[in-house]
């Protein structure tokens, strides 16, 4: 879906990697010994920088996995972060007023417009 859907280059999509093996934390000291499901970047010229960070739940999302892809966001740094399961897709950002969710997931293009604004 992701890929072909919603154009996610494959070659920048990081799925189920310790955080320690992200690209952009491999140098960092203290990132806990836990796991994203997907991270998708961008590239900024020579370098990638992480994009979504996306929590895949199988059973309904809900506070505690918002609340779980808050905390590993807090070491990845993503400008935005999604949570899906079976029955709901949220993406979230940081708006004006604190942290904003809407339906859905967004295109990559969508992602890195907003991003650049």
């Amino acid at each position: 879906m992701m890929i072909e859907q919603l154009g996610y280059p494959p070659e920048l999509l990081v799925i189920e990697k310790e955080l320690s093996q992200l690209p952009h934390l491999t140098f960092c000291e203290g990132v806990p010994q836990r796991r994203v499901d997907l991270l998708a970047y961008h590239k900024v010229e020579n370098n990638l920088e992480p994009l979504l960070l996306v929590e895949c739940k199988a059973i309904k999302a809900d506070r505690k996995a918002l609340e779980q892809v808050m905390g590993y966001n807090h070491f990845v740094g993503a400008p935005f972060v999604a949570v899906v399961s079976r029955e709901t897709r949220l993406t979230g950002w940081q708006g004006a007023t604190g942290l904003e969710f809407s339906q859905g997931l967004y295109r990559y293009d969508d992602l890195l417009t907003t991003h650049r604004q």
